[in-house]
């Protein structure tokens, strides 16, 4: 689950599997990376990026893209 969504600011990620949090990456919607999230981090700040849409995917798994909205 990512939250708050649509976000002013700072995304967190919510995990809930029962294994460990694999790490994700931001990407905005050209491809660009703007945050590599590692195993134990769990929000991307996008305060300093434009408003738009970003992506978050998770490391190494077959989970589907999630969206997120910067106003």
């Amino acid at each position: 689950e990512i939250y708050p969504n649509p976000t002013n600011a700072r995304i967190s990620v919510r995990w809930n599997e029962s294994t460990a949090f694999p790490g994700a990456v931001c990407t905005d919607a050209q491809g660009r990376v703007i945050q590599v999230l590692e195993a134990n981090e769990f929000s991307v700040d996008l305060s300093a990026v434009p408003s738009g849409v970003y992506f978050i995917r998770l490391n190494g798994f077959n989970h589907p893209v999630k969206k997120v909205i910067r106003l």
